[in-house]
């Protein structure tokens, strides 16, 4: 699960998880960060708190710790500007692969993956911000599976003409 950091007034907070987050009701000047986003980024145009008022700071946790948090590979990554990536190339790339080794299973799961791949942008521009960093999770989802079963059909294939 993402943590949190937040800074006001030039001091540190954090690690908090998401929920906490939510509910400290952050001044639209206030900077957010997270493992993943390239640089601190001012509150209101995090896209993960656009769903929620921001205002005064209340309940603030403790000070930056220094601790690294935990990162998972199925967090979505995120751009510069805090947009989801939606790793359309990745996808691309995945299903002329999937079609020219006739990848007979990953055809599609690299279809659905690039169907995910627009839905990122599509969930981002009208405004569903979480439902766009879903997506972004769902694309990673599927360009690994589609990336095994690409190998795998490879490697069948190699096996066929060796035996």
């Amino acid at each position: 699960m993402r943590e949190y950091f937040y800074e006001i007034d030039g001091v540190e907070y954090g690690p908090i998880p998401y929920g906490e987050l939510l509910q400290l009701r952050l001044p639209r000047d206030s900077k957010v960060w997270y493992q993943g986003l390239g640089s601190w980024i001012r509150a209101d145009r995090l896209p993960a708190l656009k769903e929620v008022p921001l205002g005064a700071p209340r309940n603030a946790v403790g000070l930056f710790t220094g601790q690294p948090s935990s990162i998972s590979i199925l967090d979505a990554d995120f751009d510069v500007d805090g947009k989801p990536k939606n790793y359309r190339i990745f996808a691309i790339v995945a299903l002329v692969v999937s079609l020219f080794t006739c990848g007979f299973f990953s055809i599609p799961i690299s279809i659905t993956t690039l169907v995910f791949s627009f839905l990122v942008d599509s969930k981002y521009n009208y405004g569903f911000f979480l439902a766009a960093e879903d997506f972004s999770r769902y694309t990673k989802i599927g360009l690994m599976v589609a990336a095994v079963l690409i190998v795998i059909s490879l490697v069948t294939s190699a096996l066929g003409f060796i035996f």
